[in-house]
């Protein structure tokens, strides 16, 4: 029986992509260093402190991390807070207030922004939001959040829009949804080589995936 519905945000629950590359951007350009395509197609897939190799020499990346990463992040949460006015919400996310189950987000975006977002839309129906600042990775994210909620693997569903996603469901044990619509990072063809247990094109299908699931217990 699913018990507990954990969700991904920018490109699940949110159409974030433009604001995020556009304030991370913006930030590292302004301590001199040049975002490239490598970096973008990484940034989601985890915290930003773990993609900065890729634009940041290894040889100067402890200095720089002790001396400027903290300035980066804060860069950056105010120019997403800037832009967090004009973000789009999923379809049907507010179809979700109805189901039984609880539900919670976690993200590899900082749960500051998250929440200001959700509550410029008066989203108020989720009983937790893990961002990147409170977990060092999405395993052990899974781990605190099962201990949270009383819940073991088998009973939660992980939604996102990302093969990563996928990839960390299938490693904690819970059962993986991806999605993809018009708002996803990922292409629907990556999405399916990752191997979901399930693929939805919107939130609204949620619902019958764990009827389904329901059942099969």
């Amino acid at each position: 029986m699913i018990k507990l519905i954990v969700l991904d945000f920018d490109g699940t629950i949110a159409d974030t992509r433009k604001v995020v590359e556009k304030s991370i951007k913006s930030s590292l350009e302004k301590w001199g260093f040049k975002v490239n395509e490598k970096f973008l197609k990484a940034l989601g897939n985890a915290p930003l402190k773990q993609i900065l190799p890729l634009v940041i020499d290894r040889t100067m990346m402890r200095k720089f991390l002790d001396e400027k990463i903290h300035l980066i992040a804060k860069d950056f949460m105010e120019g997403e807070s800037k832009y967090a006015g004009g973000i789009k919400l999923a379809a049907h996310l507010k179809l979700l207030e109805g189901m039984k189950e609880r539900k919670v987000i976690m993200s590899n975006n900082v749960s500051s922004f998250i929440e200001e977002v959700l509550s410029n839309f008066k989203i108020k129906f989720f009983d937790g939001i893990y961002g990147a600042d409170k977990w060092k990775n999405k395993i052990d994210a899974f781990k605190s959040i099962m201990r949270r909620y009383n819940v073991k693997s088998n009973e939660i569903v992980y939604i996102g829009d990302r093969p990563v996603d996928v990839k960390v469901a299938r490693e904690v044990g819970c059962v993986s949804v991806a999605i993809s619509s018009k708002i996803s990072w990922s292409s629907r063809k990556d999405l399916l080589d990752a191997g979901p247990d399930y693929l939805i094109s919107d939130l609204k299908d949620l619902k019958k995936i764990i009827g389904k699931i329901n059942q099969k217990k």
